[in-house]
């Protein structure tokens, strides 16, 4: 699964909104904990920002 996460980065992130919680506060949590993993090794750089605000985006309503 890896190698097609790869080959189809676009697909992969398109595909992310179908699968993510329904309840606001659980989308609320879930992106929280995605933010702390980011950032556990320091401060993100400008392309880890960049691609965490694309996440971000996967989560605005």
């Amino acid at each position: 699964m890896r190698i097609a996460l790869r080959l189809d980065q676009q697909a992969a992130l398109d595909a992310i909104p179908a699968m993510l919680f329904v309840e606001i506060q659980s989308k609320d949590k879930a992106l929280s904990v995605i933010r702390r993993v980011a950032s556990a090794a320091g401060k993100l750089t400008a392309e880890q920002g960049r691609r965490l605000a694309v996440v971000e985006g996967l989560f605005a309503d």
